[in-house]
């Protein structure tokens, strides 16, 4: 029975390669321009693009080779009129059979995009030394022709939800950093690996320039890179209401969607409250991801069962308040209120400040 494409949704990147399996020190030396082949490479690009039926921005880019003739790295981007939006790095072994699939946001009045191939030996060498590389059989050439367009490839429409990205340490190509501006020296000094180094530097920068929104937002992704993921959301978040210039826009929203999908690896893989607690915030605020009250309520109930004080109080909040609530009855309040009254109980007696203020606030006289 054939394999629905939505199954390999749960990585960032998922390939599988059928041929010869090298070690990761099988570093490729040289590289093989032949424009000849590019009638073959392009009849076997299968590309297929796939917009959240829930979260309507996310769009998941999944492309496939199948036995391309020569060995490829290319650096994937869809494009609509005037407009680019980056992918991610691929690369193909001759003859293999593979696909790789990332989270892209996409306006969602596009409705056919250009897939672009571009080949790079960055993308190579950037996967040929993370944690795909056995993957790729070494890659000792690549094809390097100009860039391979598919044109008006359509954006269908599947219940496919985040991509559970890896952490940087099990799949480097999704790298906090990598939307940070290179040219700041502390990034500089993050990108050579002292990411606390970095950290410091950029926080007494901010510390002094608060209206620095460049350096704000090099912070959060600094942050995020050393692991931080709730710092770097609280960042993000302050960031965003205070007002994100155009140009940090879009990448203020991968690094938001980036930090949800390692919450969700958290959460699904590691079984992490913390992480589930993380992922109700980014659905109850829209940080990253659409803003779905019911999927807010489910992560924090999962974290609240899970012992997660700070959960609690947050689904707390969302019954008192009923949000997303679709029933409004005297029966449905009363219920709600009871739920509400609760979890603030369980979150206080776990010393949760807040619950604890609103136990005392509603205590009777």
């Amino acid at each position: 029975m054939p394999v629905p494409f939505s199954i390999f949704s749960t990585l960032a990147c998922l390939t599988l390669v059928l041929g010869t399996i090298a070690r990761a020190d099988d570093a490729p030396t040289t590289s093989a321009p032949d424009p000849v082949l590019r009638a073959e490479i392009s009849k076997a690009l299968r590309p297929q693009i796939l917009r959240d039926t829930k979260d309507p921005t996310l769009v998941e880019v999944m492309i496939q080779f199948d036995r391309p003739p020569a060995d490829m790295a290319f650096d994937a981007a869809l494009q609509s009129g005037s407009e680019t939006w980056p992918v991610g790095p691929m690369a193909w072994k001759k003859g293999g059979i593979g696909w790789w699939a990332y989270d892209v946001d996409l306006p969602v009045e596009i409705k056919t995009v250009d897939v672009v191939l571009t080949p790079s030996e960055k993308a190579r060498d950037q996967l040929l030394h993370d944690d795909n590389a056995f993957r790729l059989g070494g890659l000792q050439a690549f094809w390097t022709g100009d860039p391979i367009t598919r044109s008006s490839v359509p954006v269908n429409t599947q219940e496919i939800g985040m991509i559970a990205i890896r952490p940087q340490l099990e799949a480097g190509h999704e790298d906090p950093l990598d939307l940070a501006d290179a040219n700041d020296p502390a990034v500089q000094v993050a990108l050579a690996g002292n990411r606390a180094a970095a950290r410091a530097q950029l926080q007494q920068r901010a510390t002094a320039q608060p209206d620095d929104r460049p350096t704000l937002f090099n912070l959060a992704c600094v942050t995020a890179a050393d692991g931080d993921l709730d710092g770097a959301l609280e960042q993000l978040a302050t960031l965003r209401h205070d007002g994100l210039p155009p140009d940090l826009t879009p990448r203020a929203q991968r690094l938001f969607r980036m930090i949800a999908g390692m919450n969700l690896y958290g959460a699904e893989q590691k079984q992490d409250p913390a992480a589930m607690r993380a992922l109700g915030e980014a659905y109850e605020n829209g940080y990253g991801v659409a803003q779905l009250p019911d999927e807010a309520k489910h992560w924090y109930r999962d974290a609240a069962n899970a012992g997660n004080a700070a959960a609690m109080c947050r689904l707390a909040a969302m019954y008192e308040h009923e949000i997303g609530a679709t029933v409004q009855t005297n029966e449905a309040h009363a219920w709600y209120q009871k739920e509400s009254a609760q979890w603030y109980r369980k979150a206080a007696d776990l010393g949760n400040e807040e619950a604890k203020q609103w136990i005392a606030s509603h205590a009777s006289p």
